[in-house]
């Protein structure tokens, strides 16, 4: 593949934005169904396709793209023309990538918890939303000799994750069962 000093130009800017994790645009669909969107890819710079779905308003991840070069967004706005002019894409704020540090905590910071009273721990364990920083309360505890009320409400919270986790799969196969 040839590039030319514009296209080199354009990777450069495009990676440092990228890194900073502010795209140029971002657009979203406002429609239950599928949309497909043509778009540059921003390091490659050919044409891709990229297939947006789900509700937009449950889970706006899957519903989002974002384009990190003017060069890009004269591209996906010339080539989604009607998807523009019938409002099934919108743009919206672009939005910074952001990682979600709610399951984050560091070695420290479990030991202190685990130092403190029984219902810091049971607030705290109430924040999470997956087991891995559960599981590392539980080795730490255990490691600490906490008391047996504490590692068995620990031991508690892990299980009642496992099974919600695992429930939504359960109740479909029931319903394909009755189908």
């Amino acid at each position: 593949m040839t590039t030319g000093l514009k296209d080199e130009a354009i990777r450069r800017e495009v990676q440092e934005v990228m890194q900073e994790g502010k795209p140029y645009a971002t657009y979203k669909k406002t429609v239950l169904g599928r949309v497909l969107v043509r778009l540059l890819d921003p390091i490659r710079l050919i044409e891709t396709e990229v297939v947006l779905s789900g509700d937009p308003n449950d889970n706006p991840e899957s519903a989002i793209v974002s384009v990190w070069s003017s060069s890009e967004d004269k591209y996906l706005q010339r080539n989604n023309k009607p998807h523009l002019e019938s409002g099934m894409l919108i743009p919206c704020e672009p939005a910074e990538m952001e990682i979600s540090n709610l399951n984050q905590i560091s070695d420290e910071d479990v030991e202190e918890i685990l130092s403190q009273p029984y219902f810091t721990l049971k607030n705290r364990l109430s924040t999470f939303t997956s087991t891995v920083p559960v599981r590392r309360f539980l080795i730490m505890a255990e490691k600490m000799n906490r008391p047996i009320k504490t590692i068995d409400y620990i031991k508690e919270v892990l299980s009642g994750m496992e099974t919600e986790d695992t429930t939504p799969t359960e109740e479909m196969k029931k319903l394909d069962l009755k189908v």
